[in-house]
């Protein structure tokens, strides 16, 4: 109960006053076998917020479990929220509405709680194209009309630069209230944070540890024995004083524990510069500034 309270404590507002748990637990590369422990270590440890998404190739296994082992948790689906993502296959007005109703089956959900634009660009089309931004922006007005249809609670994309942004924004009936990017010390993106602050939109983290090749970084070490915490907690922690939502994964039980446990110290200002100083324009993940 305690962990659920507390929970509530660290949530992010979404400018339409829709509140998300700050950490989300994600499960990229998560085989649908492995989701089960998982998401129970995840609930049980106290994160209240699920991220997947139509690529991930999990989605019924989660809604499968959430189905059967809520009740089991002393939960119920209001909860825990969930979001999932538009693959970029499915870019475009039609196959964007299609590609929601097979998630919101696969999940075994009435609503989504949040559903992101995973990719500004589209599966088989060259991402210097005009096709990119026609089909991205044919994709987010069939999100629109599935909000204020009431299917989705919150709306939002991910992998946006500022440039997609500013291209996107003139054209929105619905801003996006979320846009979820690898964020880390190596690729602090400032200017982007500053971008969706000054336009309503929470920017979101994830591959905080930057896909785990950031535990190895020298400054980490005394940060962390000055704190009696892990390397990883600190660069969660270094995300969690820069932004309101982080998406942090992992499938064992003892570390999904420790990711969460990122609420009781807090970096000083001194720290926090010191791994801010460490960003160098690296992505480990994929770069959208490729994309038209």
């Amino acid at each position: 109960r305690n962990r659920g309270l507390l929970c509530c404590l660290m949530a992010a507002k979404l400018h339409n006053d829709v509140l998300v748990p700050k950490l989300a637990f994600g499960t990229y590369l998560m085989s649908p076998s492995e989701i089960p422990t998982a998401l129970n270590a995840a609930l049980s440890a106290g994160f209240r917020h699920i991220d997947t998404a139509a690529v991930y190739r999990n989605e019924q296994a989660i809604g499968q479990f959430l189905k059967e082992s809520l009740g089991k948790l002393g939960l119920e689906r209001k909860d825990v929220f969930v979001t999932s993502k538009l693959s970029p296959a499915d870019q475009g007005y039609d196959a964007a509405k299609i590609a929601f109703a097979t998630t919101l089956k696969n999940l075994l959900l009435e609503q989504l709680d949040l559903y992101l634009i995973h990719w500004p660009g589209s599966k088989g089309v060259d991402p210097a194209s005009e096709k990119c931004r026609e089909n991205r922006r044919e994709s987010w007005r069939a999100l629109e009309d599935l909000y204020l249809e009431g299917k989705i609670r919150a709306i939002g994309v991910s992998n946006y630069t500022v440039e997609h942004l500013k291209e996107m924004l003139p054209h929105c009936r619905v801003k996006p209230m979320v846009n979820q990017v690898e964020f880390h010390p190596y690729l602090y993106q400032k200017e982007l944070k500053e971008f969706c602050d000054q336009n309503g939109i929470v920017l979101e983290a994830y591959s905080p540890l930057g896909t785990g090749k950031l535990l190895e970084e020298p400054a980490l070490a005394s940060i962390a024995a000055a704190h009696n915490v892990t390397p990883a907690q600190v660069l969660i922690r270094w995300s969690w004083q820069h932004l309101s939502m982080i998406a942090v994964k992992s499938s064992k039980p003892k570390r999904i524990q420790e990711n969460f446990a990122v609420g009781h110290f807090e970096l000083n200002a001194e720290e926090m510069e010191t791994l801010n100083s460490l960003s160098h324009d690296v992505h480990f993940c994929w770069d959208p500034r490729k994309v038209a």
